[in-house]
C-alpha cells in the first residue's frame, strides 16, 4: 500500500470516472431532495411491517382518492402488483415508472377482497358408532385485495377484447405461488 492511497481513496469516494461521479452525486441530491420534502409520507408495501419514505399525490384526471401516485426514494425496486398501504386504505399498482432517480407506482384503491381457495384440510370431528373417525374438509381461504369495476358500453373503448355490458372485471396481481 503506498503512502498516497487514502488520498486517492477519499477521491475515488465518488466514482472512478467523471460520468459516475456525476451520477453518484447526483443520486445523492435527488435523495437529499427527496428526504427533505414537505409532502413526505411514510407508506407500506406488499403488507410488510417496513416503513418506507414516498412522496403522495393524486393523480390528475380524476383528482379524487381512488387514483394515487407514490414517488419512491432513489435506486428503489418497483414492480407492477405491489400492494400499498396508505392512511389505511390498500392501493395496488396497476402502473409503474421504474426510472432509476424517480421509480413511481401509480396505484388504484383497492375496493373489494376476493376469497382465493388455497386448498383444503381434514379435520377430525369427532367418531362414528363404530369408532372410525369422522373428517370434514375445511377449506383454506385467503383473501386477496383487489380492484372491482363494472363494464358498461362504450363505442371509443379500446379493448382487444370486447366483453359484455355489466360484467365485472378484477385486477389481483400475478403471483406464481397461487394457485389460480
Amino acid at each position: 500500500m503506498s503512502k498516497y492511497q487514502h488520498y486517492i481513496d477519499r477521491v475515488n469516494s465518488g466514482g472512478t470516472t467523471p460520468t459516475e461521479r456525476t451520477t453518484n452525486r447526483t443520486f445523492s441530491q435527488v435523495e437529499k431532495s427527496f428526504m427533505n420534502s414537505r409532502t413526505l409520507s411514510e407508506i407500506f408495501i406488499n403488507r410488510s411491517s417496513e416503513l418506507v419514505h414516498s412522496i403522495v399525490s393524486r393523480v390528475k384526471p380524476e383528482g379524487n382518492f381512488s387514483k394515487r401516485r407514490f414517488l419512491l426514494k432513489p435506486k428503489s425496486k418497483v414492480e407492477l402488483g405491489y400492494y400499498v398501504t396508505y392512511k389505511d386504505n390498500h392501493y395496488m399498482a396497476t402502473e409503474i415508472i421504474a426510472d432509476d432517480f424517480f421509480p413511481e407506482l401509480v396505484c388504484e384503491l383497492c375496493n373489494a377482497e376476493f376469497p382465493l381457495l388455497l386448498g383444503t384440510t381434514k379435520v377430525t370431528t369427532g367418531k362414528d358408532d363404530f369408532g372410525r373417525p369422522l373428517e370434514e374438509k375445511i377449506p383454506i381461504v385467503e383473501n386477496i385485495p383487489c380492484i372491482l369495476t363494472t363494464k358498461t358500453y362504450s363505442i371509443i373503448d379500446n379493448a382487444p377484447i370486447s366483453l359484455p355490458e355489466g360484467s365485472l372485471n378484477i385486477k389481483i396481481p400475478y403471483n406464481p405461488e397461487l394457485p389460480v
